[in-house]
């Protein structure tokens, strides 16, 4: 095996480094930020919809639960009242 061909290609000297990283590693680095952003750029925008419609939905269920709570009441008066009204015209007949 030779020991020549195993030897990693590196630069020699700060220069070369800085050039190879200049020339190759950073517009790698930005071609793949730009396209981890592009694909992710839509689901983020999802969820931020997401998002929106949870608290709006939350909204309302709140002022369901107080719409109902303000007609189960109402409905209880209603129900005791009549069922008294029921009672009294028992009564009455009755004696």
């Amino acid at each position: 095996m030779d020991s020549q061909n195993d030897r990693i290609d590196l630069p020699d000297n700060l220069a070369d480094a800085e050039r190879f990283q200049r020339l190759f590693v950073l517009p790698v680095v930005e071609a793949v930020r730009v396209e981890v952003r592009s694909s992710i750029q839509p689901l983020v925008s999802a969820q931020a919809d997401q998002e929106a419609r949870l608290k709006e939905l939350e909204g309302s269920q709140r002022k369901a639960l107080i719409g109902y709570a303000v007609f189960a009441s109402g409905l209880s008066i209603v129900l005791a009242a009549g069922w008294d009204w029921i009672k009294s015209m028992f009564r009455k007949g009755s004696a």
